[in-house]
């Protein structure tokens, strides 16, 4: 049987055409590749999260099994691809310099750059607060002959880094969960892009999430999100960008008006999509990142509530709470 190349496997991953079957394929041949040429993630760390300023950290292990979902991987890897290109149009002549914070313990979101681009046109510097984390990605570099992309290594809170060197064209970090719980993904993105050169680039270059509510199978705007579970949205209740990001602060509120009438008897959840770049976006349902939250679950105690309050916070471990207002 005819194993993958590295090239082949992110030849795969990069072609926007690949169906959805040899895009899992690919993820399986690349898990393979890297237990055999940098060794496995330990299944013993799973409980060896770090926190960090920005939130929690998570260990080795969950960073590696990331990797297996593969329409996330798929989309993160084609969209960086398309962002660091559209940097080389922003930044003609230029040796583009990405900046990739949370980089796991393969690096995997930089290995098929290595594909397209030369060490002349990209060079990373790569940012990880877990050690052993970091070692893995050091020791994949090292293996795979990759040395010469890279600009510097980093061991460090993101939080607490500071760039003493020129800036970046490109800032990539996928530090998030659904609905940006728990993960570090808002003020680590914060702290990216003030390390940005004018018109750099953020990836993901949003992260948007909606509020939505059950709705009957097939009702006009509604979309199943997950088998028998159909959702019509209500609204953006925080987006995440280059516009929103620099003025964030937690904890963060947003305020939904509603029919005094229908506030008692939601059922809300909350939807994330990642628009990684341009038209490589993970929708509603796509991925483990993108699966839908509940967060309200039918009759609020409250029959002068007009609202619906959406609260993000603290920023060491972000999660939502929801209820209302009068």
């Amino acid at each position: 049987m005819h194993s993958p190349s590295p090239n082949e496997i992110y030849h795969t991953l990069l072609d926007t055409e690949a169906p959805l079957g040899e895009v899992f394929q690919a993820v399986e041949a690349w898990k393979l590749l890297l237990a055999e040429q940098i060794g496995e993630a330990d299944k013993m760390a799973e409980n060896d999260d770090v926190q960090s300023q920005a939130g929690v950290a998570i260990n080795v292990y969950e960073a590696f099994l990331c990797l297996t979902d593969c329409i996330r991987t798929a989309g993160f890897v084609r969209g960086l691809a398309a962002a660091v290109h559209e940097a080389q149009a922003r930044f003609p002549g230029e040796c583009i310099r990405i900046l990739y914070a949370g980089c796991g313990p393969y690096a995997a979101l930089f290995q098929p750059l290595t594909s397209l681009f030369s060490e002349q046109e990209i060079a990373v510097t790569l940012i990880e607060i877990n050690s052993e984390t970091i070692s893995m990605a050091q020791k994949t570099v090292e293996v795979f002959g990759w040395e010469s992309y890279v600009d510097g290594w980093v061991e460090q809170d993101l939080l607490t880094w500071t760039n003493l060197g020129k800036p970046y064209h490109v800032a990539v970090t996928e530090t998030m969960q659904k609905a940006l719980v728990k993960e570090g993904q808002i003020l680590n993105s914060q702290h990216l892009v003030t390390f940005l050169c004018p018109h750099g680039l953020l990836v993901p270059q949003e992260v948007r999430i909606t509020a939505a509510t059950t709705a009957p199978e097939g009702s006009p705007g509604a979309k199943e999100v997950s088998p028998h579970l159909w959702l019509s949205p209500l609204a953006d209740v925080f987006k995440l960008n280059l516009d929103t990001v620099p003025g964030f602060s937690f904890p963060y509120e947003y305020s939904l008006d509603m029919d005094k009438s229908m506030v008692s008897e939601l059922e809300v959840y909350l939807l994330t999509e990642v628009r990684v770049f341009e038209d490589h976006i993970l929708h509603w349902g796509d991925s483990c990142l993108t699966y839908p939250v509940k967060v309200l679950n039918g009759m609020i105690p409250s029959p002068s509530a007009s609202s619906i309050v959406f609260r993000l916070g603290p920023k060491e471990h972000p999660h939502w709470q929801v209820g209302a207002a009068s």
